[in-house]
């Protein structure tokens, strides 16, 4: 895994108000409920403002497997294999 260097600034889909936040504490609620609730992958991991902060934290090349990225639109953000 590569290390990346995280901005202070946060993207407005994840801050406050916004929709991967307001998403995020619903799923931090349902896992203090029932900790062992399966969640389903949030859509706003995929907005532009958050690939592009993504994007320029960790280049073109993807931060979990070192390939480069086929392009921005073909980028997935969440895997663990190439």
């Amino acid at each position: 895994m590569r290390s990346i260097h995280r901005p202070s600034e946060v993207p407005p889909t994840l801050r406050s108000g916004g929709s991967g936040h307001n998403a995020a504490q619903r799923h931090l609620s349902k896992k203090r409920e029932v900790p062992h609730t399966k969640l389903s992958f949030t859509p706003h991991w995929r907005k532009p403002d958050v690939l592009g902060m993504l994007l320029s934290m960790q280049g073109e090349i993807c931060a979990y497997c070192s390939r480069e990225l086929p392009s921005v639109t073909e980028a997935e953000v969440e895997h663990f294999r190439p």
